[in-house]
């Protein structure tokens, strides 16, 4: 599932409210019997597969097509006129920051949308199963009395649930992957003046961020610092930008794609060999 974007890395590397339900609810916790929520699960699974497929597409193509695009344009004059200016905004007052570690830009970003390209996927299935449980009518309880309007309306709220989670909010949150690739840019830029042997340390301002993200990979969500002003100054740096776009796809994709799944739902609940 992860094949395209583990490919990309490893070049580069070488480079709520809810609205109250019309029926009886799903009950998947304490089924009548054990084939009586077949055509349930079914409904479900139809859902998970769509929504994975959906986030899978969005998130893996804006991923591959920013880091190859970033990859591809690593020239010394782009280097000097678009990523050297925009990186130094994340770390005011520091020295001139070092071509290598401006290279390293395509792993660390890539890194950070492979964690969250696995984190989003993963939460899709618990997602979705917990708000069946709560919020789809048992097909026990109806043959076909579920019209496409509320099939769309149980959609439109599914994708309010799933955009607003907290898994979605952090993830995508432009401020924490700011953050995330100010550490590593700092993280180089020491490393770097240790190995030129300036002999000036940034002890106390290198050891609060240590003490803010850790020393271990992937997202440090609890603590990062919230000074980047995403809406302002930072509003056009290119990371917001490819975060928000991605989001905003996935809000547009989601609506979009309600026609495609609703049809798909229809035939589940008319399924004649398949028992209710």
């Amino acid at each position: 599932m992860y094949s395209r974007i583990i490919f990309i890395l490893l070049n580069v590397m070488m480079v709520i409210s809810y609205p109250v339900p019309k029926f009886q609810l799903i009950d998947l916790q304490n089924p009548a019997d054990d084939s009586s929520l077949t055509k349930d699960v079914m409904i479900m699974e139809d859902i998970q597969t769509h929504y994975e497929n959906l986030v899978d597409e969005v998130i893996s193509s804006h991923s591959e097509d920013f880091l190859l695009s970033m990859t591809w344009s690593m020239s010394k004059d782009k280097l000097n006129t678009v990523y050297r200016p925009q990186m130094s905004m994340l770390l005011a007052n520091q020295p001139a920051i070092h071509d290598k570690c401006l290279h390293r830009m395509p792993h660390w970003i890539g890194k950070y949308l492979h964690d969250l390209h696995s984190k989003m996927y993963g939460r899709i299935a618990p997602m979705i199963q917990d708000y069946m449980v709560s919020h789809w009518p048992s097909s026990r309880w109806y043959p076909a009395d579920m019209t496409t309007s509320d099939i769309a309306e149980f959609l439109e709220s599914l994708n309010h649930v799933l955009l607003t989670s907290s898994t979605t909010t952090v993830q995508m949150d432009p401020t924490l992957a700011l953050a995330d690739l100010a550490f590593q840019l700092q993280t180089c830029q020491h490393h770097q003046q240790q190995q030129q042997g300036k002999g000036r340390r940034w002890g106390l301002d290198f050891f609060l961020w240590g003490k803010l993200f850790g020393s271990g990979g992937g997202h440090r969500s609890e603590s990062l610092p919230t000074s980047f002003d995403v809406d302002g100054s930072m509003k056009h740096h290119f990371y917001v930008r490819l975060l928000a776009e991605m989001r905003s796809d996935l809000v547009t994709e989601m609506h979009d794609r309600i026609d495609d799944l609703i049809p798909l739902i229809q035939d589940d609940l008319h399924d004649r060999f398949v028992d209710a």
